[in-house]
């Protein structure tokens, strides 16, 4: 996603299945020389042929591409149905495994815990 196109191509369609067990991707920067060099590493690190090498748990993913984002803003906020629409929120504040649940953002902006 983040060069408009495949990490692997042939032009046999038969072939890409074995660039994608055997072949070492492209390194993204040499694609995209303005890419950070921490994403380039997550990229690569998420394209391992080995599990061991890639990230352990959607957290760990989660919390390297956290710094990129913009400034968090208040998460109570986008519980209040007439809080403007914030489309970074799923971001910022995911439902992923190290995520707190939104009932508990609730609580805790009603001072109630």
């Amino acid at each position: 996603m983040l060069t408009g196109r495949p990490v692997f191509e042939h032009e046999s369609p038969l072939m890409v299945p074995s660039l994608h067990t055997e072949a070492a991707p492209e390194p993204l920067r040499r694609l995209w020389p303005d890419v950070p060099e921490d994403i380039e590493s997550l990229v690569l690190e998420l394209l391992a042929k080995k599990s061991g090498d890639r990230p352990a748990y959607a957290g760990e993913v989660y919390r390297r591409l956290a710094a990129h984002l913009p400034e968090p803003g208040n998460p109570q906020g986008a519980l209040v149905p007439w809080a403007e629409a914030d489309p970074c929120r799923p971001f910022r504040f995911p439902m992923a495994p190290d995520a707190r649940p939104v009932r508990q953002w609730a609580r805790e902006a009603d001072g109630a815990r």
